[in-house]
């Protein structure tokens, strides 16, 4: 008797070096974005663009500080990155009838804002290990520690994320981790680069405490010596004086471009994609969504109690 050979389950598909996943729908219900090419993207950050944005910031009237985002200045600018990626993503639509174009906004959001935004991440990362004008002083043994937990927290995430059992949860690691891997060298060599990647890191851990806690070999208080790794790092020397104040605005002038920019493409999202809350949720703040969670889960149990 014959029998029927079974087809091989089809595994699912990577994106490749310097692309981000296209939805974090399983149902079939987004449109079939093409992946975005980061590196394409950065292209798009020309000296034209360059001068035009570093001058509206010496020109920025109004300033904000990192303390004024609400959320961590590096998980800010993941998020900010992340941004920019989806509206690169969602640009062009394949069927305008069914899903809109981002381009039919360009009015109030400009395809330029793309760049301006990556541009507007750099900028802020230099400025503000310009305005720290400061010495690092943690200790050889304390960054080597740190560079250890970085790799183990962030091999355990993406064991995490690609075992997950649950599908919408499984899209939401994987696109929240994609960005996060984009964003953060697998081996950063400035201890500001280390502290912010282990903080963020750290971050996402406690997002999905309870899936981290049960992955076998990975200590519990690891995450918590994550975060006071991360703050050894950024402990430092400060020099008060005046090109130290001047770097300091300079950082804020564009933290408060990037906040205006991300802001703008956050509420056109929201407009254009008001009948698809799965692409919304690919521009707002995983960080703000959680903290929310948390408030009303407290609330929810004060008034049982």
């Amino acid at each position: 008797m014959k029998t029927t050979p079974t087809k091989p389950k089809a595994r699912p598909v990577r994106p490749k070096k310097n692309e981000i996943p296209t939805s974090l729908d399983t149902g079939g219900e987004l449109p079939p974005a093409e992946a975005v090419d980061v590196t394409r993207l950065r292209e798009r950050i020309t000296s034209e663009l360059v001068s035009r944005v570093d001058a509206e910031a010496e020109e920025a009237r109004v300033t904000l500080t990192p303390a004024d985002l609400g959320v961590p200045l590096a998980l800010y600018l993941s998020e900010a990155f992340g941004v920019a990626v989806t509206l690169a993503k969602y640009w062009r639509s394949p069927n305008p009838a069914r899903w809109p174009s981002l381009s039919a906004f360009s009015r109030r959001l400009p395809e330029a804002t793309i760049a301006e935004i990556l541009h507007l991440i750099d900028r802020v990362q230099s400025s503000r290990d310009a305005a720290r004008a400061l010495v690092v002083r943690a200790d050889a043994s304390v960054v080597e520690r740190a560079s250890f937990v970085y790799r183990e927290l962030r091999a355990a995430a993406r064991f995490d994320a690609d075992l997950e059992d649950d599908d919408g949860v499984r899209a939401e690691k994987e696109h929240r981790l994609t960005l996060l891997e984009r964003s953060h060298e697998a081996d950063p060599r400035a201890h500001a680069m280390l502290a912010d990647a282990i903080a963020a890191f750290a971050l996402y851990a406690r997002d999905y405490a309870d899936a981290f806690a049960a992955i076998p070999g990975l200590e519990p208080a690891t995450v918590d010596e994550a975060v006071r790794l991360a703050d050894a790092l950024r402990v430092r020397h400060v020099r008060h004086d005046a090109s130290s104040k001047i770097a300091a605005q300079t950082r804020d002038a564009y933290i408060s471009l990037l906040l205006r920019r991300v802001s703008t493409a956050r509420k056109v999202f929201r407009y254009a994609y008001r009948a698809h809350p799965s692409i919304v949720r690919e521009v707002t703040s995983g960080y703000e969504r959680t903290r929310r969670r948390r408030a009303r889960s407290a609330a929810a149990a004060r008034a049982e109690a």
